[in-house]
């Protein structure tokens, strides 16, 4: 059975490891894998779109 998370867990999560935060010390306290961890963040990366920059998850 897989963990659903709300986007706002997601986001919090993927800016602090964007910020320097170890895969490591996330998986510790708050318990997802470091897979998804990885993927929310690559998800959070702002790509340029026409000039304005987005999110792959806009």
């Amino acid at each position: 059975m897989s963990t659903r998370y709300s986007q706002d867990f997601k986001d919090s999560l993927a800016k602090l490891h964007q910020e320097g935060r170890s895969l490591k010390s996330l998986v510790e306290e708050f318990r997802p894998s470091k897979d998804s961890i990885v993927i929310w963040a690559k998800q959070a990366i702002p790509i340029m779109i026409k000039g304005q920059s987005k999110t792959s998850s806009n």
